[in-house]
Formats: C-alpha cells, sequence, structure tokens
C-alpha cells in the first residue's frame, strides 16, 4: 500500500442525481447515453436510466484525469447510496422488499464501493458480505486514510472495517458489526389534524427497525407494495397474481 492518501474522493448518491461539472463530459459520453436511453419504453425510466449512465461515464472521466495528473496511485474513491431506489421515480430494488422511506431491506440496503489506486492491488475486485452502516465510514477512513485511531474521536455509533476493506482475496473476513439500528421513531399523535405528507395509524405510533444477525424486527411499517405507469390508477390492479 502506498505510504498514504492524499485524496479521498467520497460520493453519498441520493434520490436525484447531481449535474456532473462540464469538464469530465465528452460528446462521445452524451451520445453512449443516448443509447440506453433508447432502449427503454418507460419515459421517466429512460430518465433515470439517462442519468445513471451520464453519472457512471462521468466517474470514468474523473479517473482518467486522475491518472494523467498522476494523482490516482495515492486516491481512495468510495461510492455509496443513502437509501434504497424511489419506485414514484422508477427506481428499482428488486428482489428486496420496500422502498426509500420504508425500513425493509428494499429501502435500507444498498450496493456501495471502493476504489483507487490507494487500495491494495491484492483486495481489488474482491466482495465483501459483511452488515456496514453509513455512520462506519467515518471511522473507517479515519483508520485507513488518516491513520489515526478512530476511538480518539469520541464515542461513536460507527465500527471500523478498514482490515476488512483491505485484507487479500483469500483472506477471511471479520465482520466488524453483527446488529444495527436502522430507526426508533415515535409517530404523531393520531388524533392529531390532519397533516399532508404525515402518516397516522389509530393504534401505533412507534416506529423501528433492528437488525441482529440474520433476524430483523421492524414494527409499525405500512407498505402498499404500489407501483404503476402513471395511466394507471391506484384503486385497481392490473395483471395481479395472488
Amino acid at each position: 500500500m502506498n505510504s498514504h492518501c492524499n485524496i479521498l474522493i467520497m460520493c453519498l448518491f441520493t434520490n436525484y442525481f447531481p449535474q456532473p461539472p462540464a469538464k469530465y463530459l465528452t460528446d462521445e459520453q452524451v451520445n453512449a447515453s443516448i443509447e440506453v436511453y433508447d432502449k427503454t419504453n418507460s419515459t421517466q425510466r429512460k430518465l433515470l436510466t439517462l442519468n445513471l449512465a451520464t453519472v457512471d461515464r462521468t466517474f470514468a472521466n474523473l479517473v482518467t484525469y486522475l491518472k494523467e495528473k498522476d494523482m490516482y496511485n495515492n486516491t481512495l474513491i468510495v461510492v455509496a447510496s443513502d437509501n434504497g431506489g424511489c419506485s414514484q421515480d422508477h427506481g428499482s430494488n428488486y428482489p428486496l422488499r420496500g422502498q426509500k422511506y420504508t425500513l425493509f431491506e428494499g429501502g435500507v440496503r444498498v450496493n456501495a464501493f471502493v476504489t483507487g489506486g490507494y487500495l491494495p492491488e491484492s483486495t481489488r475486485g474482491r466482495s465483501l458480505d459483511c452488515m456496514f452502516h453509513n455512520v462506519d465510514w467515518l471511522p473507517t477512513l479515519v483508520a485507513g486514510v488518516v491513520g489515526a485511531d478512530p476511538e480518539a474521536l469520541g464515542p461513536l455509533d460507527g465500527v471500523n472495517h478498514w482490515d476488512d476493506l483491505v485484507m487479500g482475496m483469500d483472506a477471511t473476513p471479520q465482520c466488524y458489526r453483527d446488529e444495527m439500528v436502522h430507526t426508533v421513531e415515535v409517530g404523531v399523535d393520531a388524533s392529531a389534524p390532519y397533516e399532508k405528507g404525515v402518516s397516522y395509524s389509530a393504534t401505533d405510533t412507534l416506529r423501528a427497525g433492528l437488525r441482529m444477525g440474520d433476524y430483523k424486527l421492524v414494527y409499525g411499517e405500512e407498505l402498499s407494495g404500489w407501483w404503476s405507469d402513471a395511466e394507471y390508477s391506484s384503486t385497481e390492479c392490473y395483471g395481479a397474481a395472488t
């Protein structure tokens, strides 16, 4: 591994992709994105795939730029998401249940990856099948990039996974986290006046999610599972199977 990391690029994607800097866009990239666009039928899905293809090629141009400037070898790139896809925006988390805003796996389990020249060659191309929370990035990067003891930061909810990220291809991961609290929320009073965007329940005002090992407890979560194109009514079922 290199002696130190000069550049850390942390990308946390939310529901809407940012507008990429013009300096990283090319005519070839735009044309390639249009090809992806043309292969999709849904208008909203086309927009989503177009944005994703643009972000993907923007990253490729960014990596090329770092290599041309001899900066890539001391760069670590972390790409993660804050939540699952949103079905209202034609995102899909299949085969996981749920979407953004829910505590089901489709709402909280996302893909992430680490790359860059700072990452040891012996660990590149390997998958890590361990429980990892977004709050774990801080202690993990403090230990691996800064080279400091995360405990010096004081009490943290996050766990340091750096050793697992940089271990060799044949090594067995330690999987330092075996539980996580997704949320514990006390809901509003069901007798309160109606407010748009707020979920009400006559019986439950507690919403919580807890994962321990292979088991997960979800309490107070409601999900209809409905998703359709805009021209269909949400009160009818089309091609439904039971």
